[in-house]
């Protein structure tokens, strides 16, 4: 009965793809999986321009988000990584999907990959916000890498392991992993205004200094570059190796 309900909901994303795009990564990959196994992280948006009934919250200031207030309630949620952070505020009603995280730097693509337009809103005073279980593909120590505009933070085995902010590309901290052992993951991903990107990836200690950071994926799927994005996001190696993801709901 697991394994049906399992084929059903990935068969109902790769269904739903066409209509989101690839920045919430519908699709996804069946190749046979231990049970329990999946091939995304599940995520949910937060717009904290809007209370959870819907009307105008405190974020906003003059028609338009207020710096200070918007970043007081992220820094709030960053300190324990509890969503009851945001309960006041907006929460989309679709939950998302991703088996990667690399988004190229523009307003236009968040607008019209995450269907902001039903929800009458537009692509600013957002949080986003990814868990999971996932396992480690290597032993050894290795860092979490990337970008994030305005903000991506990655907490790790209860410990906050990376923070970008304002497009700043940065490496987190040594961290020990075991190979095949189960670790819970968190990913925030905000943009107060303006443009929207991100990039997360990881380096291994045992790399070859020359080779690029490994792409973070829990799928065979890589994103399709882009040469519009400004500022450009850094590059990764292409043969990555995979986080599978477990997710208690099977």
């Amino acid at each position: 009965m697991k394994k049906m309900m399992h084929l059903f909901f990935l068969l109902l994303l790769m269904f739903s793809s066409a209509c989101v795009g690839d920045l919430l990564s519908w699709e996804v990959d069946l190749e046979e999986r231990p049970e329990g196994e999946v091939c995304f992280l599940r995520g949910t948006l937060f717009d904290l321009k809007k209370t959870k009934g819907g009307e105008l919250s405190n974020i906003m200031q003059n028609g338009q988000v207020n710096s200070q207030a918007f970043q007081s309630r992220l820094a709030s949620y960053l300190k324990k990584w509890e969503t009851r952070e945001f309960a006041r505020y907006y929460r989309w009603r679709e939950m998302l999907y991703a088996d990667f995280f690399y988004m190229p730097f523009a307003c236009e693509t968040l607008e019209s990959k995450m269907i902001l337009q039903k929800e009458h809103s537009e692509p600013t005073g957002l949080v986003i916000l990814y868990s999971g279980r996932v396992k480690s593909p290597v032993s050894g120590k290795i860092r979490f890498c990337g970008v994030g505009d305005d903000y991506l933070g990655v907490h790790f085995a209860g410990e906050t392991v990376l923070e970008s902010r304002n497009g700043g590309y940065v490496t987190g901290k040594s961290i020990e992993v075991k190979e095949n052992e189960c670790y819970q993951l968190n990913i925030a991903i905000a943009n107060e205004r303006g443009s929207i990107g991100y990039a997360l990836l990881w380096k291994a200690e045992h790399q070859p200094a020359h080779q690029q950071p490994y792409l973070f994926r829990t799928s065979l799927r890589l994103p399709e570059k882009t040469n519009s994005s400004a500022p450009p996001l850094p590059d990764f190696e292409p043969d990555s190796p995979i986080w599978f993801s477990i997710d208690s709901w099977w």
